[in-house]
């Protein structure tokens, strides 16, 4: 799965991974590739999440998305960890 993984997809892991927290869809679309239509955003979210490399939760019919510990990391980023600050947000 980690070879589908794009580019830009391992990008938008690392900011989550980075600043930690849940990021809705429209969160994610302004903060990472504000020009991007919702379903690039949606397809990049889901790629993802069925790779193991971010986990979802569906609150009030509004999902949304982070890097856990138990999250992969894509190949070139096993070194990296969630900010444990941000985890406990």
């Amino acid at each position: 799965m980690d070879n589908s993984i794009t580019q830009d997809m391992r990008a938008l892991w690392l900011r989550l991974r980075t600043d930690g927290g849940w990021w809705t869809l429209d969160m994610l679309m302004h903060h990472w590739k504000p020009g991007r239509a919702p379903y690039e955003v949606q397809h990049a979210m889901d790629a993802l999440e069925a790779g193991g490399f971010v986990e979802s939760r569906d609150q009030a019919r509004n999902l949304s998305y982070r890097v856990t510990l138990d999250c992969k990391a894509p190949s070139g980023f096993a070194h990296l960890r969630p900010n444990q600050r941000a985890l406990n947000e």
